[in-house]
């Protein structure tokens, strides 16, 4: 393949733009909407099955290697490889002139490619799906370095493996297995096309596609080419939308910390990068590898036939059932928010102390929506029961301090609580505040941050953690919040009342890591009690270690270097420039940043 060859197909390509966008937007669809909430759903599983809370550094290995996990990596492989196998019929089948021939509109166009797909996968050949991780990995090469570095539970193995090999090495490995994935694909993706189109078997098909291995060898130079111009491409489009994102959010933002702003957004950055990089491998490097190794295809008309009847209707139904059930599961991860609670990979989050609560009136809307406006990963919040059965927002057991008023919460109705003024206390600024019941805070915080939920129960007969468990569960938000109390049976109530609340007990000291407690998912302590060793013996019980309250910078820097999971602090701002090891912010700084998430 030349020059001229090159530029024929670009022509091709160009001229079926129309085709290919469309085919693999509905590729990208189905393969996102089955596949993300198998996986999700399925790594929440494995965590809970091998007896953890949570995934952290120091338990990351023994979960990789308990049953459930090797069970859940094969399923994912070989989902993985459904779907590749489906994206080359869709395009095999778009570009075969017969089949092009043999069909009438979009509907034939199913037709054809649920006829291939199923007969494919429902004969002895499907063993040959494995071709399809070489091919994957020539494909989508930009797609899964991305993903390696930029997804919290990856990128840890990633870092693991180049700290054992040294990033250089593992860099010409991973070039070196790139280059021959690329091989891989040109040789072999010939038969692949004798597979999907005929009845032969993988035997004949390898000897039918031999003529076509001679021309494979021509082609493979360019194709090389193609493929790395395409690898480079996606570098420099990835490049030019950050540059993009970063010049928008400097003009649009009037915050002067750029860094923590833009950190806070580069993951839905990201992820919109790496679908539109996705679309784009697969349009190019898939059709170029679908059109150019076709060669003289004859023969494949031996497949005979449509699909039986019953066999139609078989995927039909199997394809609704497993669409009603992903769809489930994609809404239950819309609402639930993006974040895991139950991943502690060695980043540290921030948690706002009832709100933002140095520059607003504790447990109060303004504190909540200033601490989404600075960055808090968390809102760290009060609840109480008050005498009509409402949860409310307030720390002390009544409302002299925080108030003009003097309520005792348990014994006032919401509607008595409802004329004290919560703000003037605090500033004139925020005079006539109200306290905010929880429910008004959840959809306030839903989507936005996430939540920890400290119980303040008034006695032990369950009215508030059964009120809270209720609200939690009505809005979807268990993979959103943390609940915590330093009552153990409040949190043993909670956890009983819905296994999926991630709990925490609060310590002011007296833990101990050889002690097992029930339900703790979280290990909420206060910061002079902390130490290395006892962040490190909660990680290898899969618990979430959580400081209090953390003000003071070089407390904050000792939190981080401890390896805690979350601060709680009065000041959002300073533990984020913490957090980042910056006090100023800039493109140099954020460019900084990026580099480092994949050097590191």
């Amino acid at each position: 393949m030349n020059n001229s060859t090159n530029k024929k197909l670009r022509i091709l390509l160009w001229k079926n733009k129309y085709k290919l966008l469309i085919t693999q937007l509905v590729f990208g669809f189905l393969a996102a909407y089955i596949s993300v909430p198998v996986i999700t759903k399925g790594f929440y599983l494995v965590i809970k099955w091998s007896g953890y809370s949570a995934i952290t550094k120091e338990n990351y290995l023994k979960i990789l290697r308990t049953p459930g996990a090797i069970i859940y990596l094969l399923t994912v492989l070989a989902l993985g490889m459904l779907m590749l196998l489906l994206n080359a019929v869709m395009m095999v089948v778009l570009f075969d002139k017969n089949c092009q021939n043999n069909r009438s509109g979009v509907a034939g166009y199913i037709r054809q490619v649920e006829r291939y797909f199923v007969k494919y996968v429902f004969s002895p050949k499907i063993v040959s799906a494995f071709y399809f991780i070489p091919i994957g990995i020539a494909v989508y090469m930009p797609v899964i370095i991305l993903l390696s570095y930029n997804n919290a539970v990856i990128s840890f193995l990633v870092h693991y493996i180049e700290k054992r090999t040294g990033q250089l090495l593992y860099w010409i490995i991973l070039i070196v297995i790139y280059i021959l994935c690329i091989v891989f694909t040109v040789f072999r993706f010939p038969v692949v096309r004798w597979l999907i189109l005929s009845d032969r078997s993988y035997k004949r098909s390898v000897k039918a596609a031999k003529p076509i291995f001679s021309m494979s060898v021509r082609r493979l130079k360019s194709y090389i080419k193609w493929n790395m111009g395409c690898f480079l491409m996606s570098v420099l489009l990835y490049l030019v939308l950050i540059f993009v994102s970063i010049f928008v959010i400097s003009i649009m933002s009037k915050d002067d910390n750029l860094l923590i702003i833009f950190y806070e957004v580069y993951g839905g950055i990201n992820s919109a990068i790496t679908v539109l990089i996705a679309f784009i491998c697969g349009c190019l490097n898939l059709g170029a590898v679908a059109e150019l190794t076709k060669g003289h295809l004859t023969g494949y008309q031996e497949m005979q036939g449509e699909l039986k009847k019953t066999s139609h209707i078989t995927v039909v139904v199997t394809f609704f059932v497993v669409s009603v059930i992903s769809m489930f599961f994609c809404i239950q991860l819309i609402l639930g928010g993006e974040e895991l609670t139950y991943v502690s990979l060695g980043q540290t989050f921030v948690s706002a102390h009832r709100g933002e609560s140095k520059n607003a009136p504790e447990n109060t809307i303004p504190a909540i929506e200033m601490a989404i406006e600075d960055g808090a990963d968390y809102v760290e919040i009060d609840v109480r029961l008050t005498a009509d059965g409402q949860v409310i927002l307030m720390h002390d057991a009544d409302t002299k301090r925080t108030t003009n008023g003097n309520l005792v919460v348990k014994d006032s109705t919401y509607e008595e609580l409802l004329t004290l003024d919560a703000g003037s206390w605090f500033s004139e600024e925020y005079a006539d505040t109200k306290i905010p019941t929880l429910e008004e805070v959840i959809e306030l915080c839903k989507g936005k941050i996430m939540m920890n939920i400290e119980l303040k129960p008034a006695d032990n007969k369950g009215e508030l953690e059964q009120a809270v468990a209720g609200l939690i569960s009505e809005y979807n938000m268990e993979s959103q919040c943390i609940v915590t109390s330093f009552n153990q049976k409040s949190i043993l109530t909670i956890k009983k009342m819905n296994p999926e609340i991630v709990t925490g007990y609060i310590y002011t000291f007296g833990y101990s890591n050889n002690i097992e407690y029930k339900a703790m998912d979280v290990l909420s302590i206060s910061s002079r009690y902390l130490t290395r060793d006892v962040v490190t013996g909660a990680h290898k019980k899969g618990i979430i270690v959580a400081a209090w309250t953390v003000n003071d910078s070089r407390e904050m820097r000792r939190m981080v270097a401890i390896g805690v999971d979350n601060i709680i602090t009065d000041n959002t701002p300073l533990a984020k420039r913490i957090i980042y090891e910056k006090n100023k912010s800039g493109f140099s700084d954020i460019w900084r940043y990026i580099a480092s998430i994949y050097t590191n």
